[in-house]
């Protein structure tokens, strides 16, 4: 079962797993992939070609981005039980390996290819 909050836009070419609790406010972009038993706080976006693992948390106001979102895009992409905090933004093109804790406000610019927990702007290891 997937459930959709209010005033939440889904592309009809994004693909949802089973077992997803998707808030209110939430946009998820053309051909965005979500894994099964997500959830995806009020306001988070998953933007174009982005994709989520299984078992992942994304928090409100948090953001998967991708550069032009055009042909061209360079989607970001986070792994399986990933914890994505409040307002955190994945930038484009990056990937966060499964297993990854991102603190709340924290910008990754760069790839994460260790499990752990990382905070900051840009987002380090602690």
């Amino acid at each position: 079962m997937i459930k959709i909050g209010k005033l939440t836009t889904v592309d009809s070419t994004a693909i949802i797993g089973k077992n997803c609790d998707i808030d209110d406010f939430v946009s998820i972009r053309k051909r965005a992939i979500i894994g099964d038993n997500v959830t995806l706080k009020c306001r988070a976006t998953i933007g174009l070609d982005c994709k989520v693992g299984h078992n992942c948390f994304i928090g409100a106001h948090a953001i998967l981005l991708n550069g032009n979102e055009n042909e061209y895009s360079t989607p970001s992409e986070i792994g399986d039980n990933v914890l994505l905090g409040a307002c955190a933004c994945i930038l484009p093109g990056v990937k966060v390996c499964s297993d990854v804790v991102i603190g709340a406000g924290s910008v990754v610019t760069k790839d994460i290819n260790k499990p752990g927990v990382y905070v900051g702007n840009p987002c380090k290891k602690i």
